[in-house]
């Protein structure tokens, strides 16, 4: 042979030896290819490929096994029928498989060992895996067909992008506004109106900054909700009141006017309390002459002073000496059995929600027993739990005057007239009162009056009950019962809501009943 021939002879002969007379060829095996090269296959699907071993020898041999050499065995399988005794002229083929788990080139050896004096040689492997061609997300697009993320339903070529931070269409990239420049925690697509300015995001509290903080589309520093010329960046402390703005002039209407802190705050003799109803003074140009104040948080042992608040309406009452007989409560529970005869009182709380200062009477008593001319006024409380065994749960009024400005009565119950009020011989004023759930064993589940003058603005009765007038009796009364509402209330006998017997000079107008 030449020296071309024998080297190409070598390359196909697998540890054979040419010996003996001329023609005698010994052992010799042809492996078919001399490599296996498996192209590019998709992750998680096999390609297999056939390795031939030809014993083109004159003598018998064994191929004893076919194993990798190196190489990951996930990825490479080998199959081949075992062990096997080839006679001249017969094959035996092995199975490779190459079923990439990820992307990329992989390789490995192929070990044949065989009977012969030289018992080995190897097979190179090579393959590349490719994108996947399975559909493990259901979106109908596999790594093949150009899915990035084959984990997610909603990314896939030609999705929408869903403001998610994610390249929902595979093009690259999150969409153009799906950023977060300022590092803020919200992108442009959430309503960031401004992605380089970390003080400008949805939700943002607006600050006097001349920014748009919140994100809303309004600069805060130039709102005015209430047109009063004043924003809240100028002074303004309550911009839903176009009554309070700096500078405003101060009156008595529960507003913090000038917007100085303080409501209601005309204090000209400087003695602590204001002379607007909310305030109690009876004289501003006295600084003597000012109402005692309770407070149920207050320490014990005071003197009714603003620094100094009494804590029960009792202690304040027994303090009275007749300059200003007034009584300010703050906001608060206090339990109160007060008997006025002759003299004056007002009884009132320090803010305009009559919800935030409640008074109850003692088990089995009322709260305000009133006679022999005295003239009282209460306001902005809520009266509760009275309980009298005769007329007026609550309060009762005998040959005086009575106030009630603001009151809300709840609850209360007498076994005789007037389960919250009972006047007599005397003069009864209402104005935006609440009578809720009072009872009357006798007439007037909320009020009973008798041979008195009445006058009642904006009322409301709404679920009381007596033996006649549900709500409200008048004997023998004169006066005005306008803009009150009745709902709900209930009489044994007579009058729902409102019973009236003999009386003069009555006008009874715009009342809703229900």
């Amino acid at each position: 042979m030449n020296q071309r021939r024998t080297a190409a002879l070598l390359s196909l002969a697998l540890l054979g030896t040419a010996c003996g007379d001329k023609g005698e060829v010994g052992e010799h095996l042809t492996l078919t290819p001399t490599a296996l090269d498996f192209g590019t296959v998709p992750v998680d699907s096999r390609e297999d490929r056939v390795l031939t071993v030809t014993n083109d020898g004159s003598t018998e041999v064994d191929v004893l096994s076919a194993s990798l050499a190196d190489g990951d065995p996930g990825t490479w399988i080998v199959d081949w029928p075992g062990s096997t005794a080839l006679a001249p002229g017969d094959h035996v083929e092995i199975t490779v498989g190459f079923s990439p788990e990820v992307e990329g080139d992989a390789a490995a050896s192929l070990l044949v060992r065989t009977s012969m004096s030289d018992p080995s040689t190897t097979v190179a492997l090579t393959g590349t895996g490719g994108p996947s061609e399975a559909d493990a997300d259901g979106d109908g697009y596999s790594a093949a067909d150009g899915d990035c993320d084959d984990g997610r339903a909603d990314v896939y070529p030609g999705a929408e992008e869903s403001c998610d931070g994610l390249d929902n269409d595979c093009s690259g990239s999150p969409g153009a506004d799906e950023t977060d420049a300022d590092g803020d925690g919200w992108m442009v697509c959430e309503g960031d109106c401004d992605d380089d300015d970390r003080e400008r995001r949805p939700g943002l509290a607006e600050v006097c900054d001349g920014k748009d903080n919140d994100c809303d589309g309004i600069v805060q520093d130039d709102r005015d909700d209430d047109g009063d010329g004043f924003s809240l960046c100028d002074g303004d402390c309550d911009d839903d009141d176009d009554r309070a703005w700096p500078g405003n002039v101060e009156v008595c209407d529960y507003v913090d006017n000038d917007c100085s802190g303080g409501i209601d705050d005309l204090d000209g003799d400087g003695d602590g309390f204001s002379s607007c109803p909310s305030g109690g003074d009876c004289d501003d140009d006295d600084p003597d002459a000012h109402p005692v104040l309770v407070d149920a948080a207050a320490d014990l042992g005071g003197d009714g002073t603003v620094d100094a608040p009494f804590r029960s309406i009792g202690d304040a009452f027994a303090s009275l000496d007749g300059t200003c007989n007034t009584i300010m409560v703050r906001r608060g529970s206090y339990e109160a059995e007060l008997a006025v005869a002759g003299g004056t009182l007002t009884l009132a709380g320090t803010e305009e929600d009559p919800a935030t200062v409640l008074v109850t009477a003692p088990a089995g008593a009322r709260i305000l027993d009133v006679t022999d001319g005295g003239s009282v006024t209460v306001r902005h409380l809520v009266l509760t739990g009275g309980s009298a065994g005769s007329d007026g749960g609550a309060i009762h009024a005998d040959g005086s005057n009575l106030v009630l400005d603001g009151v809300q009565f709840l609850g209360n119950s007498s076994g005789g007239d007037g389960g919250a009020v009972a006047v007599a011989s005397g003069t009864l004023s209402l104005s935006g009162c609440t009578f809720l759930d009072n009872v009357a064993t006798d007439d007037g589940g909320a009020i009973a009056a008798l041979s008195s003058r009445v006058d009642d603005q904006d009322s409301t009765y709404r679920n009381n009950r007596g033996a006649r007038g549900g709500a409200v009796v008048w004997e023998s009364c004169s006066g005005t019962l306008s803009g009150g509402r009745f709902e709900d209330n209930e009489a044994i006998d007579d009058g729902g809501a409102l019973w009236v017997v003999g009386g003069n000079d009555l006008l009874i107008e715009h009342l809703e009943l229900w």
